[in-house]
């Protein structure tokens, strides 16, 4: 993982991570952006403004409040507000998905058209907000933990359906997981694994779950 420091300044700048990649970028107000796996994220960080653009892929912010200079994430037609608060974001092409850990946020649409326009996520809040709708649930710290090991470089699943394990390493290795038996996408596995150990999960998913593992070109196929 790369870290730097950067002083305000009025240009834009530009951050993008590889695949499985992980960036920690800081700036001289105390604010840490932490970038995962295919990230794409401007930032003008001035001594007026503070604006960050996530054009793509998952980021943690932990803000610096200043009630005078608000710090705001825009993710295609919506936006977070900092209210003093530490955060994540992630955006892909159906949804945007923010979760709170510590603070507040406001997170709203300028889109008149919208049906929801806004809403006020408190700590444990996890808010889904497609083109037209958004509905939030509540999470445990533990859970909002498990979602952030990928800070440390490692997925962690509780009671997780097979089919959502696998799509979380998707998004972290070029060698790809699939599941041939729709039934066996719904069977429930736990356990730590590296973002990049896809031997170690394969591994469990035969030895736990009794599944086969075949290699398929470069691709991985998880069958009954």
């Amino acid at each position: 993982m790369a870290g730097a420091d950067y002083l305000l300044k009025p240009s834009t700048e530009s951050y993008r991570t590889t695949l499985g990649g992980r960036e920690l970028v800081r700036f001289a107000d105390g604010t840490e952006i932490e970038l995962n796996t295919e990230t794409v994220l401007r930032t003008r960080m001035t001594t007026r403004e503070r604006t960050v653009w996530l054009d793509s892929g998952e980021a943690f912010f932990h803000v610096r409040h200043d009630a005078a200079h608000p710090f705001t994430v825009v993710i295609g037609e919506r936006r977070v507000t900092d209210l003093g608060t530490e955060f994540t974001v992630q955006r892909d092409a159906a949804q945007t998905q923010v979760a709170v850990m510590q603070g507040r946020v406001r997170f709203d649409t300028p889109d008149v058209q919208a049906l929801v326009k806004a809403a006020m996520l408190m700590p444990g809040d996890v808010a889904t907000a497609s083109a037209a709708s958004m509905s939030i649930t509540k999470k445990s710290p533990d859970e909002l933990a498990n979602q952030l090991a990928w800070r440390r470089g490692v997925l962690v699943f509780r009671h997780t359906a097979l089919g959502d394990a696998v799509n979380e390493f998707n998004r972290y290795n070029a060698t790809k997981l699939t599941i041939s038996d729709p039934e066996a996408a719904s069977m429930l596995i736990g356990g730590t694994f590296r973002t990049d150990n896809l031997e170690d999960f394969t591994h469990a998913v035969q030895a736990v779950l009794g599944l086969h593992v075949r290699y398929q070109d470069k691709d991985i196929v998880i069958s009954r």
